[in-house]
């Protein structure tokens, strides 16, 4: 595969008490030979000493490639990414949050599984949690919600389409191609106010209806530090309902991959995917998982699968009944949109 380097993308708010470990890691990567790396620290709206202890930290760990310093007033991660991809000079890019910790053969598996896959335009990796304080007994039942665990058993196509955005390497152009075409994401992550999730998917089912191919690999290894005040349960649930708020948008994503990877013009997808079956199941599923709540008691308990999903399921129900012409109407943009790859 050519290509002419990677500009590693760190996007970071307010998160100056995690920086040390993960620009230590960042100094440690192993360059593969012929390949050039910059890494764009980009500052989104911080209101704490995030830059200057960056650009410290750095020249402490000796300037091993070049640093550039971005800012983005504009809350959210979605806009901090942008910033990134529009200042990049390489063909690859990589994604890394302030608490993502690479191995130092993660550039080296990113550029070997790019080989083996040359198709592919969006790689992931592995995600291992890292925690401060003890596991919670629930963790490894909603971990997935936390941006770890594997996407798959083998490298390949992941089980869903998506990929998780820490450690996410992609060819930039394929999302130039998205962004030259008018894409503009509906989610644009979390804010500093709330816990707004699902860019990363949305991103992922983007690249998948523009006819782009992503992968998981599980040889590209990184270590996820996880902080005491998100091993919460209070946390956790706050952080289930900002993933739920954003199942609605991937159901108009869900029915367009449906439609054109899998039952063509098949009236399959339509029924599916319409706003009357999605309604009419989701409730019934909230009637079913009520009922199992008020019966079996221990459904109410901290660590409750049930529970969780009850309230995701009552959020997206809602969700569908009260903004129906929005999810209709993102189905219709969707395929109207210049970057969807036109088959029909």
């Amino acid at each position: 595969m050519n290509l002419n380097g990677v500009s590693i993308i760190l996007c970071c708010h307010n998160g100056e008490a995690l920086l040390k470990e993960t620009l230590k890691y960042l100094s440690q990567l192993i360059i593969p030979e012929s390949i050039s790396v910059e890494l764009l620290f980009v500052d989104n709206a911080s209101t704490d000493n995030s830059a200057k202890t960056a650009l410290n930290l750095w020249n402490k760990y000796s300037n091993p490639y070049p640093f550039k310093f971005l800012s983005e007033s504009k809350p959210g991660l979605v806009f901090a990414r942008k910033k990134g991809i529009e200042n990049s000079q390489y063909d690859l890019l990589l994604f890394v949050d302030d608490d993502n910790w690479l191995a130092p053969e993660y550039l080296q598996q990113m550029r070997m599984a790019f080989i083996r896959w040359p198709e592919a335009d969006a790689i992931g990796g592995y995600n291992r949690p890292v925690f401060e304080s003890p596991e919670p007994i629930w963790f490894k039942d909603f971990k997935f919600s936390y941006a770890v665990g594997k996407l798959a058993e083998v490298e390949g196509p992941p089980r869903e389409i998506g990929l998780f955005g820490a450690g996410l390497a992609f060819k930039k152009a394929a999302i130039n191609d998205l962004y030259t075409k008018g894409f503009e994401s509906k989610l644009i992550g979390r804010n500093g106010k709330s816990l707004s999730s699902g860019e990363d998917y949305e991103f992922c089912k983007a690249l998948k209806i523009a006819g782009w191919d992503i992968i998981y690999s599980p040889e590209m290894k990184l270590q996820h530090f996880i902080p005491e005040r998100r091993l919460t349960w209070d946390y956790y649930k706050k952080l289930n309902r900002g993933i739920s708020k954003s199942i609605i948008y991937f159901l108009a994503y869900d029915y367009w991959i449906l439609k054109e990877e899998g039952s063509g013009k098949k009236i399959i997808p339509w029924i599916k995917y319409s706003w009357l079956f999605q309604t009419t199941k989701k409730w019934i599923k909230v009637i079913y998982l009520k009922m199992s709540i008020l019966v079996y008691p221990k459904n109410k308990k901290e660590g409750s699968k049930t529970l969780m999903e009850f309230e995701r399921t009552k959020i997206v129900a809602t969700d569908l009944t009260y903004k129906a012409k929005e999810y209709s109407g993102l189905k219709k943009a969707i395929r109207n949109a210049r970057w969807r790859k036109q088959r029909d």
